[in-house]
């Protein structure tokens, strides 16, 4: 507990570079991680990999050629990473089955996926919630997707700017998202990795996401890998005019039934909120429909949900 490491580089391990477990008090400052080789295959998955922790501070490091993810904070409670740079990575940043997280001022570029915020079956930690992703700059993460077979995170397409899946809770403002040539900003289910979560517990639906007052330039151009295609696929029976772009902000229509209205849309505690201040394209893709009543009517989400607290760690 209370561990500090700063002011080093770790370089080239043949597995993660920094793994923290179970630690409360933990402070990684202007620590850099990297495969020096570049992006590739057989680099390990995580640069900085705090998991099963609590007051954890990310802050001024750097990060490059994970395989997985650069900065990954997973199964931990109060959370901040904070004025970090990370690129040539799988993921850039990640929060995955967390509680209580600030990622902000940093910069995911050239990774496959920019910023991802996660809830996978089968953790110690389950449905992790209050995620604040904001005052990033997230650009240009069109970097192939190099993640070993079998990874989740493989199946992140590459041109993914901020990507959240069974995600709950979840504030967005204030990021300057572009160039991401697939999808800028996607809110989806566990179900669209076509895998089965085989735990009674968790929830594969996003729900409760509040989106505002983000700047989206140049996504959505050319949709590659598999998710890619099904998103041009969706978007096409809407507009058939080529080139189809795929809208800044994109839902997959998953609604858990727990948290449904009688009408069996998200009830309003639930809702997914969006109030950007320019106008901005957006779809729900109708994905459990097989993307037969695509719409881009922002109405149903024009509500707003209360702002979540700032993180603050002792």
């Amino acid at each position: 507990d209370r561990f500090v490491i700063e002011d080093l580089a770790l370089e080239d391990s043949p597995g993660d570079l920094l793994k923290v477990v179970g630690c409360d008090g933990l402070i990684i400052r202007r620590v850099r991680t990297e495969w020096t080789n570049g992006p590739d295959t057989d680099n390990g998955a995580y640069g900085l990999y705090p998991v099963q922790c609590d007051n954890v501070l990310i802050e001024g490091s750097t990060v490059r050629g994970a395989s997985d993810a650069g900065i990954y904070v997973g199964q931990s409670h109060t959370i901040i990473v904070r004025e970090s740079t990370a690129t040539e990575n799988v993921a850039g940043i990640e929060i995955e089955n967390s509680f209580d997280a600030d990622v902000h001022d940093n910069m995911a570029m050239n990774n496959a996926g920019g910023i991802l915020i996660f809830n996978l079956p089968g953790l110690e930690v389950e449905n992790g919630a209050r995620t604040r992703v904001f005052d990033n700059t997230i650009a240009g993460n069109n970097h192939e997707n190099f993640a070993p077979e079998g990874n989740i995170v493989g199946k992140v397409p590459k041109g993914t700017g901020l990507a959240m899946i069974a995600a709950h809770n979840v504030e967005v403002f204030g990021n300057d998202i572009r160039d991401n040539q697939t999808a800028s900003l996607a809110v989806v289910s566990y179900h669209v990795t076509g895998e089965t979560p085989g735990d009674a517990t968790y929830v594969q639906e996003s729900d409760t996401v509040y989106i505002h007052d983000n700047t989206y330039t140049g996504n959505g151009t050319d949709p590659v890998d598999p998710l890619g295609v099904i998103l041009q696929s969706a978007m096409e029976s809407v507009d058939d005019e080529p080139p189809v772009e795929i809208p800044a902000i994109v839902w997959d229509g998953y609604v858990n039934a727990d948290k449904a209205d009688t009408d069996g849309t998200l009830k309003p505690e639930f809702e997914i909120c969006i109030q950007e201040a320019a106008e901005v394209d957006f779809a729900n893709i109708d994905w459990p429909n097989g993307y037969a009543n695509v719409t881009q009517d922002l109405t149903p989400h024009d509500c707003t949900h209360e702002a979540l607290p700032e993180v603050v760690l002792p």
